[in-house]
């Protein structure tokens, strides 16, 4: 391998004289492990653009792309690499991973198997199989793909993490918050630091006593079904807590008695310097303190809305008529979380809606930016009135307020569902095959008692959306 003539510069174009293309490729892995992505694309791209698309330098532009989340390009890219060398094991895998990150999980799986077969008793490709079956209803799968990477790597980090979803999942909650605290290692969960010094903010370890701060993590939804431990570290600790912004005013209605912040977003934070602080803890890790079995899920109601704004909800829902209310919501999650999965069209909901109109007001509570238009399209096309106002859902103290003098809500699996579960409000959540932890494989969740599950037997909310209606029926006529 020829020598550098110059140095690389850590910006700009690339001034650099090699003696070798292996130089330059040399220098572009070394900055493309190091995540710094532009510089290694300066190097690949100079590559591609004087000696051609080998192999080696349409695999790693395309997992620089990979990186950068452009999986589309990345598979382009990719796909030609593999074609050009049908062996290299890691293009095969990467190519999975943008198959997976697209919700193309058939695909990934074709590609995570054969790559599994040219790089065999690889763990991050054992354990990349094992992440085609989280939040998929099949945590058996989970389990045995994850045991055989920590079988090869006794601390691999994402199977330990995955593992411990398929654990929690199964309600086997000891071995599951044991997964669970491996994100922490492998970037799916993230330690503040509340010092404002270079000093560290010691994990809090289970000592009572101490000033602790409790922080936020995940979604929404996940904080406020963490946020049901709050009570329990209350009872031991001086709580502190750093929250959702979002959920900042609910948290400090529902626990007035501690310090509420809402700056978990927020790169610097100031107010530390004016409590003695102790140390600190993501509210998810309370769960291998406080929620050990089934009997420590108290189920009860902890999220107190705002009473004003609970009264001028009640006055508004009074002035539409005296039927029972009705909030509906049918779409949740993200590519990456399943949404198609997730998800039921409005009009799927139109037989219930037409049905029960004369017996119900139905509001909504879908949170997505079409959702206006959706409910507009709807109620024309039908001849409903299907109420929907936006600072409702645009703000969760409204919500909250909604929910207090709701009757009923139907909802996808959404942080609504949390919400409910949270204030004691009665939810029917329609919960996919393909379903996340949280909901668990059977029966209702073990966090709340207002929450009852309608969940699919097979692919289809056919049978579900008439399960939903009958009860709907039994539920409007149960006064009369």
């Amino acid at each position: 391998m020829g020598k550098k003539k110059e140095e690389v510069t850590s910006k700009g174009e690339l001034k650099v004289t090699y003696e070798s293309p292996d130089d330059i490729l040399e220098e572009g892995v070394k900055f493309f492990h190091n995540n710094e992505f532009d510089n290694a694309l300066i190097a690949f791209n100079h590559l591609f653009t004087n000696f051609g698309p080998r192999d080696v330098i349409l695999f790693y532009i395309g997992s620089v792309q990979m990186k950068l989340g452009n999986n589309g390009l990345a598979k382009f890219l990719l796909r030609e690499c593999i074609r050009l060398n049908p062996e290299m094991g890691e293009a095969v895998n990467n190519l999975g991973y943008c198959y997976h990150e697209r919700a193309e999980y058939k695909q990934a799986e074709e590609y995570f198997m054969r790559a599994n077969e040219l790089l065999p008793g690889k763990p991050d490709m054992l354990s990349n199989i094992c992440s085609l079956y989280v939040n998929n209803g099949t945590p058996d799968e989970t389990i045995k793909w994850a045991n055989k990477a920590i079988e090869i790597e006794k601390d691999h980090s994402n199977s330990h993490w995955n593992r411990g979803l398929a654990y929690l999942e199964q309600g086997k909650w000891k071995e599951g918050w044991a997964g669970y605290e491996y994100g922490k290692i492998n970037g799916n969960r993230t330690l503040r630091n509340y010092y404002l010094g270079e000093e560290k903010t010691p994990e809090w370890n289970g000592e009572k006593g101490k000033t602790v701060v409790v922080s936020g993590e995940q979604g929404i939804g996940d904080e406020i079904m963490f946020a049901s431990i709050i009570p329990d570290m209350m009872k031991q600790t001086n709580v502190i807590f750093d929250c959702h912004p979002r959920l900042k005013n609910l948290f400090h209605n529902s626990f007035p008695d501690i310090p509420v912040y809402g700056t978990r977003k927020e790169k610097i934070v100031y107010w530390p310097q004016w409590h003695k602080i102790d140390s600190t803890i993501l509210i998810g890790s309370l769960g291998k303190y406080f929620r050990l079995k089934n009997s420590d899920f108290p189920k009860k109601p902890y999220i107190v809305p705002d009473p004003e704004l609970v009264s001028e909800y009640k006055d508004k829902l009074d002035k539409l008529s005296n039927k029972k209310k009705i909030a509906i919501h049918w779409k949740g999650g993200t590519l990456q979380t399943n949404k198609d999965y997730r998800s039921i069209s409005l009009d799927r909901w139109a037989d219930l809606i037409l049905k029960y109109q004369d017996k119900a007001e139905f509001i909504s509570i879908q949170y997505t930016p079409e959702a206006e238009d959706q409910v507009k399209a709807f109620n024309e096309k039908h001849g409903t009135n299907i109420h929907h106002w936006k600072i409702t859902i645009d703000d969760l103290d409204h919500t909250a307020a909604l929910f207090a003098n709701i009757d009923l809500v139907i909802s996808v699996c959404t942080s609504i569902v949390h919400l409910c579960g949270a204030m004691g409000v009665k939810c029917w959540c329609l919960g996919p095959k393909k379903i996340a932890w949280r909901y668990g494989i059977k029966g209702d969740m073990p966090w709340y008692s207002s929450v009852k599950m309608y969940r699919q037997t097979e692919h289809e909310w056919g049978s579900v959306l008439e399960r939903i209606a009958n009860d709907t029926g039994d539920f409007l006529n149960a006064d009369q």
